[in-house]
């Protein structure tokens, strides 16, 4: 779950780098759903976790596939 935890957050940064203002909303939504376990439960239980971020005015998808490695 880390590993993801950093992978998102750096596209985040990217993001908020992008649009500061913009993106700022949607950071901070997607750190209170990891904060809060909301990812680990999307994950377990579908499998699949997303989010829009806008940035400069456009939808953004963000999101997390959990797959079998084997």
């Amino acid at each position: 779950m880390q590993e993801a935890q950093f992978a998102v957050m750096e596209a985040l940064t990217d993001l908020l780098a992008r649009d500061p203002e913009g993106a700022s909303q949607g950071v901070l939504m997607a750190k209170r759903a990891f904060s809060e376990g909301t990812v680990r439960h999307a994950l377990e239980s579908g499998r699949m976790w997303r989010t829009v971020v806008v940035v400069l005015g456009d939808p953004v998808p963000v999101g997390i596939r959990k797959t079998r490695w084997w």
